[in-house]
């Protein structure tokens, strides 16, 4: 009886590393297919400072993007070790949802052992992370660092730690990553002072404020050591001294927001649940469910099966975000809750997966390893139902179509043999227009807009600029070109209207967006494409989410 028991014990564990690494291998799959690369959104700004800081220059701590300096050093990182390349300036950012799943697995599998790499599995499969994953935001980078305060808080505060000099390390880590998380995104402020209160709470439970207040001195060293080292960070790559503590949220049009997002709890609430996905609402009313039965268990005083403090700490660092984020306030001296967009919810993603599987475990640990199995196969195939219907959001978020119908327009221009581009003026908005300039940096020569002197050699290209824009002259390109026009050297052709269909890639959707788009497009599937602009009024989606691009060339002698 022993021995089949022993093998029973070996299958279960057998198949808890299996579960537990299915997850890393899912959050790489679907970090790859919903890779993004940019957005043609106000996040282009984060590329400004990485460029700068590749190339010595000093960021400009008046921009809410580049005084965020520790979260762009990873993208500067890989920027420069690629040669310049953009996707890996982009792509590295999703290094920190593939390691979601596996820090929840390893961060809690001695804890809760086969329903750890569970909860990592439910996080590669949410759509919240997943959807954002391939893309220059902070929101999933934020996410990582808030599990890892978590995972340390959770052993703090269950006392696991006997030698003081290990509890020490912890305490000091704990109060560093709270200090990380605020420099990356200043909203985690209100995350940050989750370990100082988990920890000092458990202290005066036991009447014992001298080692309170002893752990909190250790865990403020340790934000201190990481804010002196960002400091540091700060002199080499700004040139001044600063810290993350000085930066502060960019003003919103908070009125605009209220009238649409309410002012109310009940209404806010019902927002918040409006702008989730099905699948990310129901893991979080799971959640909400499983910390209903943790109170109930602790108020019927029955038995539970994962420490009750891990049970607290997980519903603390769950509940505290979800509530300030929607009903908190931005300000202290005015009641202005915040913007509430369904990324900033990220940090509570990988706590709500716990939750669930805390549950799971009270209900099914004493289950077959056959049960199990079927268990997870349902979460698996429930969540990776979300996929389908998710991919068509990666073609909709943040300008994004602007950026697929420049896409179609470069790979056009690639046939054409003509490798200096010249970006013109009366691009859509300054955040396209950073796009533009990103993007095609990365493909080709590009030149400055607004100094006359600039333009190359002919033949070449503009980008953005609007064709009545160029008929008006009323800029110093325009004007440039159009003299020469006019005096019959140069020709202006117009090489293509573009717009990038909604439903570009679809039939390639194991690819990520960009590839899927010029695989669209070379099967003349993916956008809509004329050789002149379209005179009848278009969908504003089509008017402002387009490219048009001109050759300019010599008129050749006798023609």
């Amino acid at each position: 009886m022993g021995g089949a028991s022993d093998g029973g014990q070996k299958e279960c564990a057998w198949r808890e590393w299996v579960v537990g690494w299915l997850g890393v291998v899912i959050a790489t799959t679907l970090c790859y297919v919903f890779y993004t690369g940019l957005f043609c959104s106000d996040d282009t700004r984060y590329l400004v400072g990485v460029k700068k800081i590749v190339a010595g220059e000093y960021i400009d701590l008046s921009s809410i993007a580049e005084r965020r300096l520790i979260f762009l050093l990873p993208s500067a990182l890989a920027y420069y070790g690629s040669g310049g390349g953009l996707s890996a300036a982009i792509g590295v950012y999703g290094l920190f949802f593939v390691l979601l799943p596996l820090s929840l697995y390893w961060g809690f599998r001695k804890r809760i052992g086969f329903w750890a790499a569970v909860s990592g599995n439910i996080v590669a499969l949410t759509p919240l992370l997943y959807l954002n994953a391939g893309s220059v935001l902070p929101d999933v980078f934020s996410a990582f660092i808030v599990l890892l305060t978590g995972v340390v808080t959770v052993a703090l505060v269950n006392n696991e730690t006997g030698l003081q000099p290990s509890r020490h390390i912890l305490l000091i880590t704990a109060g560093a990553l709270a200090a990380l998380g605020v420099s990356i995104k200043e909203s985690n402020a209100v995350i940050a002072v989750l370990p100082f209160v988990l920890i000092s709470l458990g202290w005066c439970w036991k009447h014992q404020f001298k080692a309170m207040f002893a752990d909190c001195c250790v865990m403020l060293g340790g934000s201190v050591a990481f804010f002196a080292f960002e400091s540091v960070m700060y002199r080499l790559f700004a040139g001044i001294w600063h810290s993350s503590l000085m930066n502060r949220a960019g003003d919103h049009s908070f009125a605009r927001f209220i009238e649409t997002q309410g002012l109310y709890p009940w209404d806010r609430f019902k927002y918040l649940a409006g702008v989730f996905d099905g699948w990310t609402l129901g893991l979080f009313v799971a959640a909400l469910l499983a910390v209903l039965y943790w109170l109930v268990a602790i108020v019927a005083k029955l038995h539970l099966r994962t420490s009750s403090r891990t049970w607290f700490v997980a519903a603390v660092f769950f509940l505290w975000p979800l509530i300030y984020f929607t009903i908190g306030t931005s300000r202290f001296d005015q009641y202005l809750p915040p913007v509430i967009q369904a990324r900033y919810f990220a940090p509570c993603v990988p706590f709500a997966a716990l939750l669930v599987t805390l549950l799971l475990r009270e209900l099914f640990d004493g289950a077959s390893c056959r049960v199990k199995t079927v268990l997870v196969s349902f979460l698996l195939v429930t969540m990776g139902a979300s996929v389908h219907p998710s991919y068509q959001g990666r073609s909709i978020q943040y300008w994004a179509r602007a950026k697929d119908a420049l896409l179609v327009g470069i790979f056009d221009v690639k046939g054409m043999n003509v490798r200096n581009i010249v970006i013109g003026d009366n691009v859509i908005n300054s955040e396209v227009d950073r796009c533009y300039r990103h993007v095609l940096q990365d493909e080709f020569d590009l030149v400055a807009i607004r100094e006359v002197d600039s333009l190359p050699d002919l033949p070449f290209v503009v980008f953005g600029s609007t064709l009545q824009g160029l008929k008006a002259r009323d800029t110093a390109l325009a004007v440039k070109i159009g003299a020469n026009v006019d005096s019959g050297k140069w020709k202006v052709a117009l090489v293509g209207y573009y717009y990038a269909d909604e439903s570009a890639g679809r039939d390639f959707w194991w690819l990520p967006r960009e590839r899927a788009i010029i695989a669209e497009q070379k099967r003349g599937r993916a956008s809509f494409r004329a050789l002149s602009v379209p005179d009848a009024n278009q969908p504003w989606m089509k008017r402002d989410m387009h490219a048009e691009v001109f050759e300019v060339s010599a008129v050749e002698d006798g023609k």
